[in-house]
């Protein structure tokens, strides 16, 4: 999304779902909050918690670090 960089993006499965992991930057909280309300509509992720938001400078730019989990389930796959 605008006003947001994405730094990495991991996932860990056990079973039948996984643990999602996303860390990134964004100009405001705001962003963030609004992020996280669009993820929370994308099919296969859910219980998304921000577990770091926090705001510092970036080349001497206000910024927000954030870092973002959730549990994802397993999609059909491709056929």
């Amino acid at each position: 999304p605008e006003g947001m960089w994405l730094s990495n993006i991991s996932a860990r499965y056990e079973q039948s779902s996984g643990i999602g992991l996303i860390k990134g930057w964004a100009l405001s909280h705001k962003d963030v909050s609004d992020w996280m309300a669009i993820m929370e509509t994308v099919p296969g992720i859910s219980n998304i918690k921000c577990s770091v938001s926090e705001e510092t400078l970036v080349e001497g730019m206000p910024a927000v670090q954030f870092e973002a989990k959730m549990t994802v389930l397993p999609g059909a796959g491709l056929d």
